[in-house]
């Protein structure tokens, strides 16, 4: 075989030697790019990157932080809450600066040192200190099955996760002050392009002032835009994680409303004002009757189904206009002379509207009724725990079933653990040909008959399953859980909405009512096709209103618990109908988590090998990350596939080492194999003019792989 002119292999070398010095000077990252093909950005301060990929049953993550001589965690929450309390965590510690650390897999139950799990299922893979754009940094590689069975461990789920992360002071694990968070990231489907392209409308606090003051509620009116007809199909918070306010902004609702005379929560609040102990949704003077979007730190924005919408503008009763934010500030250190601009954008459409309209069903506790809840009691004791129906006496009046593509379980600061049970009629609920009064074109359709001559009868029924649950509730967590495909409840179910509260630090009893220190009980849906209730208190000849609300109501004359569903007017109240109707078991609400394993599954698969170039993976970057491809022998001579191979393997020892020694060491061995390739081949010379036939199994082009930077362009589709 014909050998390569000299000076083409000095070309190399000297090709070779400035790809290993830009690899050694802030491109070290390519060697998690040719192994992790995602990657999400947790944190900037300090800087905190988790890159992954599935691989079968299995994860593999890259944790790569900017600290020496620190412990750090990275943790799965419960889906609903998202708190420490009830997640599973992998800490990495005594990260020493010869590169040791000790990874170990862990639950928390509360707020305290996360326990060991009896099942250690990270298994390590590689562990290194190094720099990483001049920065001292930690990087731990590991894998685990996706869902190890164990009930001390959560699983990496199908669309949103809950994921923690904290930062330590120190080797060893201690706790970790305010050097931690909670973001959201979708594993399996990780930049989804859902067609939600629109019409924007944002609003915001407009820079107020944040008071000096532990918690506060602020509440700021706002109006849509004076369209005629139009859906709402998205809501994003607009959030600015750079703001001297980002660390105070805690969560925040977002209501519609009603005009009310001057005397509703959207006339009081037209300037941003202290809501907080007067509720905006508790009260019926309001003119607020459901949430339209919730967020909770690390949620992200609410995408409708592609084929339903929020009805926006004037042409329907139903539509929004108007809208109520209510935002919850936490200020612990009574920081002064902080504004806030957060706020929210919708997305809607005029041309392209959907096939049907969304509606909201509040559940649970209406106009706050109950008695007070004594104090003392831990959530175990049956005092503690509060029962209430939707009945299938009610959602028998639904002209059709209905499809949830979010909800959200709402209490308050001694709020639990809170559940939703599902049961279904054994029977079949017949279609109803009024179903297509739920076209976005025929929604005001009037001449309805709201007879339940086809309503199913129950005869027995079956447990569907837990429709939400939140183990671990936490109130500053609320946020909407999103279905994806949306869930289905039936004409005729029953919904069992179940509240457990904690009130073992209060020595007051805490009542029922709209301020954050008392306590609530409910649960929204967020459905599909909009339901309309029977309108009692409207002329026929009027439009009817949305089926809106379901649940316990206390009759004040009858001294009775009772059953209220319907519209949101009192004409929906049932005063002959007991609530609860049937109650759940307690153990139906239970949940496993932190209990031993029975067995502990162990990895079948082989490590991570390390990639070739052909084999790699397109990796995409993370949301800030700015990476440069590095191209060898662009357009430069053909190179046998043999010796690109050495020098391939040079490369990655080059990079691994990440000094200027193995740059020497490399260089000199490749000057080396020059000098003893010339000296054998001095005889014969090398031959200036060589055909393709002369080279076996030629690479006319190698590059490095790619890394595509399109993620940053979609940074507003990350959760």
């Amino acid at each position: 075989m014909k050998r390569l002119p000299m000076v083409a292999e000095l070309q190399l070398v000297v090709s070779l030697v400035t790809v290993l010095l830009s690899i050694t000077s802030g491109t070290k990252q390519a060697s998690a790019q040719t192994i992790y093909p995602h990657c999400f950005l947790l944190t900037n301060t300090p800087r905190y990157e988790v890159c992954w990929k599935i691989e079968g049953q299995e994860i593999a993550l890259e944790l790569q932080v900017n600290v020496v001589n620190k412990w750090f965690g990275f943790g799965i929450g419960e889906p609903t809450s998202g708190s420490m309390p009830g997640a599973d965590m992998v800490v990495v510690e005594g990260a020493d600066e010869e590169g040791k650390v000790s990874v170990t897999d862990r639950y928390a139950l509360e707020f305290s040192r996360p326990e060991k799990d009896e099942c250690q299922d990270w298994k390590v893979e590689a562990t290194e200190q190094g720099t990483s754009n001049g920065v001292p940094t930690t990087t731990v590689r590991l894998r685990r099955l996706l869902n190890t069975h164990d009930p001390q461990d959560r699983p990496f789920q199908e669309g949103e996760n809950r994921i923690l992360w904290a930062v330590g002071s120190g080797q060893m694990f201690t706790y970790h002050r305010a050097s931690r968070g909670v973001r959201v990231i979708d594993f399996m489907n990780p930049y989804p392009d859902p067609d939600t392209f629109g019409l924007t409308y944002d609003f915001k606090m407009g820079n107020t002032a944040i008071p000096a003051a532990r918690t506060t509620y602020l509440c700021a009116s706002f109006t849509l835009p004076p369209v005629e007809d139009a859906h709402i199909i998205r809501i994003d918070p607009l959030i600015d994680h750079n703001a001297a306010s980002f660390p105070f902004v805690h969560h925040f609702l977002v209501y519609i409303c009603e005009p009310m005379n001057g005397t509703g929560s959207w006339d009081e609040f037209q300037t941003p004002g202290q809501c907080t102990g007067t509720g905006v949704l508790g009260d019926p003077s309001s003119g607020c009757f459901s949430v339209l979007y919730a967020w909770a730190v690390g949620s992200g924005p609410l995408l409708l189904p592609s084929d339903a919408g929020v009805r926006m503008g004037a042409s329907k009763p139903w539509s929004m206009r108007y809208g109520v934010l209510e935002v919850h500030y936490d200020n612990p250190n009574m920081k002064a002379g902080v504004t806030d601009n957060s706020g929210i954008r919708v997305t809607y459409t005029q041309n392209n509207m959907r096939s049907y309209d969304a509606g909201f069903i509040k559940l649970g506790d209406h106009f706050n009724p109950w008695n007070p809840i004594p104090p003392g009691l831990q959530p175990e004791q049956d005092d503690a725990w509060y029962q209430l129906n939707c009945p299938t006496e009610c959602t028998q009046e639904w002209e059709h079933d209905i499809y949830v593509y979010g909800d959200l379980m709402h209490m308050h600061e001694t709020g639990a653990h809170i559940w939703l049970s599902q049961w279904t009629q054994n029977t079949t609920s017949p279609t109803n040909s009024n179903n297509d009064n739920n076209d976005s074109n025929n929604n005001d359709n009037s001449n309805n008959d709201n007879s339940n001559s086809d309503s199913p009868s129950a005869d027995t029924e079956t447990f569907a399953g837990l429709f939400n649950s939140a183990q671990f509730y936490q109130f500053g967590m609320q946020q909407i859980t999103k279905h994806h495909p949306p869930k289905l409840i039936k004409r005729g179910d029953r919904l069992n909405l179940n509240c457990v509260f904690d009130t073992s630090r209060r020595a007051q009893p805490t009542k029922f009512a709209a301020g954050s220190t008392d306590e609530m009980c409910r649960h929204f849906l967020f459905y599909y096709p909009l339901l309309f209730g029977p309108s009692r208190s409207l002329p026929p000849t009027q439009h009817r209103r949305p089926w809106s609300l379901c649940g316990y109501y206390h009759n004040q004359t009858s001294g009775k618990d009772t059953t209220v569903c319907g519209e949101l007017e009192s004409g929906a109240h049932k005063p002959t109908l007991q609530n609860p109707t049937v109650r759940d078991p307690r153990s139906v609400g239970r949940s496993d988590f932190g209990a031993a394993a029975s067995t502990c599954l162990h990895l079948t698969a082989t490590p991570t090998p390390t990639p070739t170039p052909a084999a790699t993976p397109t990796r995409t970057a993370a949301p800030t990350a700015t990476t440069t491809p590095h191209v060898f022998g662009d357009g430069g001579p053909e190179v046998p596939a043999a010796q690109l191979g050495m020098m391939w393997m040079c490369v990655s020892f080059a990079s691994g080492m990440g000094s200027m020694l193995a740059i020497v060491a490399v260089t000199m061995g490749l000057m080396a194999l020059y000098r003893r390739r010339h000296r054998a081949t001095t005889s014969t010379g090398y031959s200036a003019n060589i055909s393709a036939d002369d080279i076996d199994d030629p690479l006319t082009t190698t590059t490095t792989p790619h890394v595509q930077h399109h993620k940053h362009a979609k940074q507003h589709k990350h959760h």
